[in-house]
């Protein structure tokens, strides 16, 4: 650490001993479900599937810029919910806080329809009695 007092430097001070992270972020992840062939949602058979979150975004970003950080979501102990512990360690988040709800549990889910002329995109969020909405 950068002088005599304990204040970090970001951008100057080697970061790697923290490894419970130097940043918490605490938020929902969403699945985000986008149709691989540009169709409406409707209309497609098959969909993309990606995570969402600003918080888990914020996470991943401040990772690969060599911020050691935590992620503390809940998420059902499914394939989703491993899907989120695994590229949530794949990009360098510590997930040790990840609080496991029931596998039937849901997730919240992103619909995102891709616009295409003359029609914007579109978005529908899907969180109601996801397994991070609720408290208990």
């Amino acid at each position: 650490m950068s002088g005599s007092n304990s204040t970090l430097n970001l951008l100057q001070d080697d970061l790697t001993a923290f490894r419970q992270g130097v940043f918490v972020t605490l938020g929902e992840v969403l699945l985000r479900d986008t149709p691989a062939d540009n169709e409406r949602l409707e209309r497609t058979r098959q969909v993309w599937v990606a995570l969402a979150g600003a918080e888990f975004n914020l996470a991943v970003m401040l990772c690969r810029l060599g911020v050691p950080c935590t992620f503390v979501t809940r998420a059902p102990d499914n394939p989703y919910g491993w899907l989120l512990r695994n590229v949530a360690r794949e990009q360098g988040l510590n997930v040790d806080h990840l609080v496991w709800a029931g596998p039937a549990e849901p997730m919240g889910r992103l619909l995102y329809e891709l616009g295409r002329t003359p029609r914007p995109g579109v978005a529908w969020y899907q969180r109601m009695y996801s397994a991070a909405s609720r408290l208990g």
